[in-house]
């Protein structure tokens, strides 16, 4: 900071202090969930500053029930892996598999409708069986 111009804003602190753990730290895994929450301008400026420091070989992660943040500058500056519902999604003999797993006692017709009503969601294939 320059001399009476008061102190760096608050997320610009953040990011350095966070800048240094992401340089210092391997192997590296940084998840934000629930990311569809992080509403705050200064929190998503703050996330979207630290993309420069994130070392080589390091993962970082952001899962919500809507894209997170501003996915544009993501997508041109690194490139990212994205995984929507589809990808999620258990296939059919998946559905069986899963269900037989836990013991349901189905068949693959039985299962085929399971992934039917439930568009092959783990959890919900589970709880209706």
């Amino acid at each position: 900071s320059l001399p009476g111009a008061g102190p760096p804003p608050r997320g610009r602190l953040t990011v350095r202090r966070v800048a240094t753990m992401l340089r210092d730290s391997k192997p590296l895994l940084v998840v934000l969930d629930d990311a569809h929450l992080v509403r705050d301008l200064e929190a998503i400026d703050t996330l979207t500053g630290l993309l420069p420091y994130v070392p080589d070989g390091a993962v970082l992660a952001f899962a919500g029930r809507t894209q997170p943040v501003n996915l544009g500058r993501l997508r041109v500056e690194l490139d990212p892996l994205e995984l929507g519902p589809e990808d999620l999604a258990l296939a059919d003999e998946e559905t069986y598999e899963a269900l037989v797993a836990q013991g349901a006692p189905i068949d693959r017709a039985g299962a085929r409708l399971v992934h039917e009503r439930t568009g092959g969601w783990p959890n919900t294939c589970i709880r209706r069986s």
